[in-house]
């Protein structure tokens, strides 16, 4: 690592267990709490003397991924021996990713592996992205050139990630004029670069670190629980070792909640709502033009959502034509039909005072029950729980206050 990152961020190995996966967490020395967790892959070939190991890989990175993604940055990037060609990395039907320039045109097994990693995850390769790219290949030799390394992002960063950049070694070599010797061989993978603004990314959502620590431990424990094939005693003693790791976290998690020491509920129900994995809102970071281009200027993202707008509630409309028209007849004409048949059996029809009848302690009970938990309270500060839990008092309390509320009304 560059010693200008390390004037700035703690930097320490989170996960070694596998020979082809390395994670390496980034801690701000100014402030803990902005997390930065780079992992660095390389995945065999496929006709590797070790078999095809792509499926077990992307298993374990897709397992990490989940455990290292609670509201914190994401960056990997490696050799993932996988050609992916035209293969879109991203869903078109729902997903607004900017389309990637593409310079390799061959797909390869492995490359579908990443690709289903990449949507599983929802991440997106940076090659060829960006404005001003400038894609290459990644592998260069004497007998082919390939794109088999690539940088991955969450589809939320993207934006934050600039001048995005393959060069290849012997464009690095003649721009900087650095001597060649015969004994020296060029290497043949490219240089993958880019610039990313780490103070502008989201922080890190409510996660008690010391409930992260716990979870790490308590996953540990259980890996080695799994992969042991040994004696009966010590798969008895991994066993009972995980057991204990799990009811730690559970205990640190479960008193967390109750010294939580607040006299408002609603902050009391947002701070549980927090706990677990990072939520993230969605950020509307590009928009499509007119020529099917796309672009990040927040200004034009705001003139184009105001032009859509505009059409849609402007009441004029160029899509309404003679067969929509006709069509609106059409049902108009069947709706007032089934009026008419309505009407003429009006009396086989339930009268309608029957709805203004006194409300029931058992519509009382109905109603509360099928209210939604962890919901805002209202003015009177009482949790939809208490009112679902309580056995009757609190329910007698508000059947009684129905007809009050309604003359209320009615007076006004």
């Amino acid at each position: 690592m560059k010693e200008k990152l390390l004037e700035n961020f703690h930097a320490h190995i989170s996960d070694n267990n596998r020979d082809d996966i390395l994670w390496i967490q980034l801690t701000s020395k100014y402030d803990s709490e902005h997390i930065l967790y780079f992992c660095v892959c390389y995945l065999q070939p496929e006709r590797s003397s070790r078999g095809n190991l792509a499926q077990d890989f992307y298993d374990s990175l897709l397992s990490q991924m989940y455990l290292y993604s609670n509201g914190n940055p994401i960056f990997i990037c490696g050799d993932f021996n996988g050609r992916v060609g035209s293969l879109k990395d991203f869903d078109d039907m729902i997903d607004c990713i900017p389309e990637r320039k593409i310079v390799d045109e061959i797909k390869k097994s492995f490359g579908e592996h990443l690709i289903n990693f990449l949507k599983d995850t929802k991440c997106c390769m940076l090659n060829g992205r960006g404005e001003n790219v400038k894609n290459n290949f990644t592998y260069v030799s004497n007998l082919r050139k390939s794109v088999v390394d690539y940088m991955i992002v969450p589809y939320n960063e993207l934006a934050q990630y600039k001048n995005i950049e393959i060069k290849l070694i012997s464009d690095i070599i003649l721009q900087n004029n650095i001597p060649l010797t015969p004994s020296i061989s060029i290497p043949d993978h490219s240089v993958l670069m880019c610039s990313v603004q780490l103070s502008s990314m989201r922080n890190k959502p409510y996660w008690n670190n010391v409930l992260k620590l716990l979870f790490k431990v308590a996953s540990d424990a259980k890996k080695q629980f799994l992969k042991y094939k040994g004696d009966r005693r010590t798969k008895e003693n991994l066993k009972c070792a995980f057991k204990t790791s799990r009811k730690t976290f559970d205990k640190q998690r479960k008193n967390r909640i109750q010294t939580l020491n607040t006299s408002n509920p609603k902050e009391f129900w947002r701070e549980i709502k927090k706990l677990g994995p990072g939520r993230t809102k969605t950020v509307i970071d590009s928009v499509i033009l007119e020529d099917g281009s796309y672009s990040n200027d927040p200004n034009v993202i705001l003139s184009r959502w105001k032009e859509e707008y505009s059409k849609l509630f402007s009441g004029n409309s160029e899509e309404i034509n003679d067969e929509f028209i006709k069509q609106l007849k059409t049902l108009n004409e069947q709706w007032e039909e089934e009026l008419c048949a309505a009407e003429a059996g009006a009396d086989n029809i339930q009268h309608i005072s029957d709805m203004n009848e006194p409300v029931s302690l058992e519509e009382t009970k109905t109603a509360l029950r099928r209210a939604k938990n962890e919901k805002a309270v209202g003015i009177d500060n009482i949790p939809n729980e208490i009112l679902k839990n309580d056995k009757l008092t609190v329910v007698r309390i508000v059947y009684c206050m129905f007809p009050v509320r309604y003359r209320a009304i009615f007076l006004v």
